[in-house]
């Protein structure tokens, strides 16, 4: 009898031992696939050549999405008087401090303007955007000034530039040409 019970213990060892191992690997779940792929940008308003007319509001909209889950998305408008172009420029994602892009200043363009006494406008806004997946911005307040503190803004070329991060720290960038000009 002791036999009989010995082999039931055995057995019953060896059925909890295999219940525990196949509960183990069965509730294990597989680890997320590292988020490689950068956010959409698809830039409604403005458009490549556009023309933003001083004293007057522009419009923004930006349709953007990822895959998983968005961070941050900032649009600026600064000049490019000089004719610089961003092939070497470094950003970082607003939330390790924005860098700005890096530029040479030349031209002809650049140097008339600050003979002029006009200054190039700068403007940026970021939209934090954590836990979504994707949404369309709409910024139709923001205006062109006439003046910066008691100078004219500088018409002509500028870039409008949008930059979005995703959670994982990917990031697409959106350059547009245009020009912003006084309407006569």
């Amino acid at each position: 009898m002791k036999k009989y019970f010995g082999n039931i213990i055995i057995a019953l060892v060896v059925v909890l031992a295999a219940t525990l191992i196949f509960a183990t690997i069965s509730s294990c779940t597989k680890e997320k696939e590292a988020d490689t792929v950068a956010p959409i940008i698809d830039m409604v308003l403005p458009l490549e050549g556009d023309t933003l007319f001083i004293n007057e509001e522009a419009h923004l909209e930006i349709n953007i999405s990822d895959e998983r889950e968005l961070d941050s998305c900032r649009f600026e408008v600064h000049g490019n008087l000089d004719n610089h172009d961003h092939k070497s420029a470094l950003f970082g994602p607003p939330s390790n401090g924005p860098t700005q892009p890096v530029a040479i200043l030349y031209g002809s363009d650049l140097l008339s303007t600050i003979l002029s006494g006009d200054v190039p406008w700068f403007y940026t806004r970021t939209y934090f955007l954590a836990g979504i997946k994707s949404t369309t911005l709409h910024d139709y307040a923001f205006s062109v000034p006439g003046l910066i503190g008691q100078d004219p803004i500088a018409q002509g070329k500028y870039h409008f530039q949008v930059d979005c991060w995703d959670k994982a720290g990917n990031h697409t960038s959106v350059l547009l040409n245009i020009i912003i000009a006084a309407k006569y």
